[in-house]
């Protein structure tokens, strides 16, 4: 065998397997393997920041929890333990059972530490879910956080949130899955989903597509 065919056998041989295409369906219609976590977490995850005159205020990093991806984490880590486990164990829940809030997990950057405070009820910041309306940038429905819940970063979440750096404070937001008067968030078919953390300097805006 001659060198060049050789490198290339050698390549093949070392390139990491290609990353599954999966839908962003609330269930998965796949099996869902220890490798698909990476590829699930970030189908789920979107990140923001806001500038005021060039000058840094927030950045944002959020993952909507779903039943895929509670599924991915129990493939990937059966057995977490210590606080941060227990925590991420809390959250993801059999897929199977039904949900009372829509959740997610942010990591979030501040230019001043003060103003990283999402769970605080004199909070600088308002945090809110909006359903957008078929072909429009326009709010169908807008719906405020339920609960915020800060959360302690220690080994076990920076392995299962790699994307959490040093500087991030971390929160369990939850939403309700219906406003006060029946409208549901998450309608049958296709949804748009839009978070939106602002405040009067700035506004950090992440969006989810989800299929049928």
């Amino acid at each position: 065998m001659t060198r060049a065919p050789l490198c290339a056998l050698l390549l093949l041989t070392l390139a990491p397997a290609c990353a599954r295409n999966f839908k962003p369906t609330l269930t998965p219609k796949d099996t869902i393997g220890p490798r698909d976590y990476g590829t699930i977490l970030d189908l789920w995850t979107r990140t923001d920041q806001a500038f005021l005159a060039f000058e840094h205020k927030i950045t944002v990093k959020a993952t909507m929890i779903t039943p895929m991806l509670r599924l991915a984490y129990a493939a990937r880590f059966p057995e977490v333990y210590g606080y941060g486990g227990q925590v991420t164990r809390s959250e993801m829940k059999d897929a199977g059972t039904p949900e009372e809030t829509l959740n997610f997990f942010v990591a979030c950057y501040t230019a001043q530490f003060k103003w990283n405070d999402l769970h605080k009820t004199d909070s600088i910041w308002h945090v809110s879910i909006q359903r957008l309306q078929d072909g429009s940038k326009d709010a169908e429905i807008t719906i405020d956080a339920r609960a915020i819940e800060k959360v302690k970063i220690d080994e076990n979440m920076l392995t299962i949130y790699p994307y959490l750096t040093p500087f991030d404070s971390g929160y369990i937001v939850r939403f309700p899955l219906s406003t006060l008067d029946g409208a549901m968030l998450i309608k049958d078919g296709r949804n748009r989903l839009r978070m939106r953390i602002a405040s009067s300097f700035a506004e950090a805006a992440m969006q989810w597509e989800l299929e049928p």
